[in-house]
């Protein structure tokens, strides 16, 4: 019975993730069909920096599907799998799921927002405009706030010190690109950017 309530929480996390990553594949594919170019440009781009993120994100992918692995085989007596706290199974799964399908909520709607100008990674060669309106009125990045969103649900399926330690390390991770994308959009849009960076908060409205 406790191994069926710990592959309910792997699948429910795990469906999180599918989501998340159907979102950019139809997105992709959208964009590919319609406008004729590949907004994945992380993959193509040789700066050491965007190497890195690359390599570290794909790391992080693997790590995650290990971790819902080896968490829905219900092991928790091995240091890093002790749960923060214990309340009902469905109860920790259903707070999960609703703050994992908001942030993807967020995530859908963002990328509607940037239309042709979606990229993932930084593509120095697009000539699209600053775009400010919609979510991105609220916050810089609300891609990347709709993504903390669903990885922090995973806390709440899986409140163990590994997840915890992966999070932080996935939010670090995503917290190094965007200030690199911040440094590029300085440089595209002057100072266009630049009173929008000091009039909208990056990740939460009004808040930072």
């Amino acid at each position: 019975m406790k191994i069926e309530a710990e592959i309910l929480r792997g699948t429910s996390a795990a469906v999180l993730f599918i989501a998340y990553f159907a979102l950019w594949k139809f997105r992709r594919k959208a964009l590919m069909e319609n406008e004729g170019f590949d907004p994945e440009v992380l993959e193509k781009d040789e700066r050491p920096s965007q190497r890195l993120f690359a390599s570290v994100s794909n790391v992080m992918t693997v790590v995650l599907v290990g971790l819902l692995v080896f968490h829905s085989l219900g092991i928790k007596n091995i240091p890093g799998f002790y749960y923060f706290y214990e309340l009902r199974d469905i109860i920790t799964v259903i707070i999960g799921l609703f703050m994992g399908c908001f942030g993807l909520s967020i995530c859908l709607l963002a990328q509607k927002t940037m239309g042709v100008a979606w990229r993932v990674g930084i593509d120095k060669e697009a000539e699209t405009n600053l775009v400010d309106n919609g979510i991105f009125s609220y916050c810089r990045n609300p891609t990347y706030s709709g993504l903390f969103l669903v990885c922090i649900s995973t806390l709440f399926i899986f409140p163990t010190m590994l997840f915890l330690i992966w999070a932080v390390s996935f939010l670090l991770l995503i917290e190094f690109q965007v200030r690199l994308e911040e440094e590029y959009l300085f440089e595209k849009h002057g100072e266009a950017y630049c009173n929008y960076y000091k009039k909208v908060k990056r990740y939460i409205p009004w808040v930072f």
